[in-house]
């Protein structure tokens, strides 16, 4: 069954049947967990996008929850961490989001590994150290903000990087 030329010295590799039974499909946007409940929302349509004044450059805001998402631009999962504004107080009731490429490692270079290291209030995460909700929920942190635009052309704002963390273990 070999069809390979003589002169090609790799393997034919090919898989077991019962090895090529027992693969998973690769990793896709459906992969995202679905509740069983068919009642249960999926997302509120009065969350409009927020666009802050150009002045409000830095924020305090706690963080209420984080949700995994696709980002089908660029095809890879993405975790929204939903921040409600505390200072400036005028913006209390407005919330922000910020976004961040998920990853089963996270590099030190990336945005999920640098707002990790200020929710451990400063401190270089060790090897292997894990980075996990309860460092963010119900917590505050200082954040700069800045503008974005969509694809239509409407600006809001997002939350671009965590500065410190405000609250929480020391």
């Amino acid at each position: 069954m070999n069809t390979r030329t003589n002169g090609d010295r790799r393997r034919h590799q090919t898989p077991l049947d019962e090895l090529a039974a027992g693969r998973r499909e690769p990793a896709a946007e459906a992969e995202i967990p679905k509740s069983a409940d068919p009642e249960e929302p999926l997302a509120f349509a009065n969350q409009e996008a927020v666009l802050l004044p150009p002045e409000v450059e830095i924020v305090d805001a706690v963080c209420l929850s984080i949700e995994r998402q696709y980002f089908k631009p660029f095809k890879h999962p993405s975790l929204a961490f939903r921040f409600a504004i505390a200072v400036p107080e005028q913006f209390c009731e407005l919330d922000l989001w910020m976004y961040t490429r998920e990853t089963k490692s996270a590099s030190i270079g990336s945005k999920l590994y640098a707002a990790a290291v200020v929710a451990n209030n400063g401190r270089l995460l060790q090897k292997r150290q894990a980075i996990t909700r309860k460092m963010f929920l119900h917590r505050m942190f200082r954040c700069k903000v800045r503008r974005a635009v969509s694809r239509s052309g409407k600006a809001y704002s997002v939350i671009d990087s965590l500065m410190e963390a405000l609250t929480g273990p020391s």
